[in-house]
């Protein structure tokens, strides 16, 4: 009974502690902001105007990531989350679907090109047949109110490239 009592009063002194701190701030990280004119809430459509999609880019947790949340025309969903890679210094994308569990259902991406405020490319890989695809999207902004969005893949190491969507973001909000 005393060592049950000792451990409860142990929790409850550690919990209180925690309870009392200072929620954590991220700075004003400027490798992060290089995905601020994504943020917003979208429209996509196609290379043909016609719309495939919703998507709400937002900062979360402290501002220390940004979430995407995708909905294609199905219902079928998405999530990202970027932040900045602190062993890198670089942006990270932690991408999931409902179709997890099949190839390209997660991907991890991390930023391997930018020009500040205008477009930013992201790349990986993820395994299909045993073999790796490099996997790599491009973000450019259009103009304040729309984004252009490519993915791409290379099966033979990044010599050519198949564009697998080309969407065009337009600000709802």
């Amino acid at each position: 009974m005393k060592k049950s009592l000792y451990v409860c009063l142990i929790l409850s002194c550690i919990t209180s502690v925690a309870l009392g701190q200072k929620r954590p701030s991220c700075p004003d990280d400027e490798v992060l902001a290089q995905l601020d004119f994504w943020i917003g809430e979208w429209n996509v459509y196609n290379n043909r105007n016609i719309k495939v999609g919703t998507n709400k880019i937002s900062r979360v947790l402290n501002s220390c990531a940004i979430r995407e949340e995708w909905t294609d025309s199905q219902g079928a969903e998405g999530i990202s989350l970027f932040f900045k890679n602190p062993n890198t210094g670089k942006l990270k994308q932690l991408w999931i679907t409902e179709y997890a569990h099949y190839p390209g259902g997660t991907k991890e991406k991390e930023m391997v090109e930018v020009d500040p405020g205008q477009s930013i490319r992201f790349q990986g890989s993820y395994p299909r047949k045993g073999k790796p695809v490099l996997d790599r999207t491009t973000l450019t902004k259009l103009s304040d109110d729309k984004v252009k969005q490519v993915i791409e893949i290379s099966l033979d190491k990044g010599k050519s490239w198949r564009v697998t969507f080309i969407g065009v973001y337009k600000r709802t909000n």
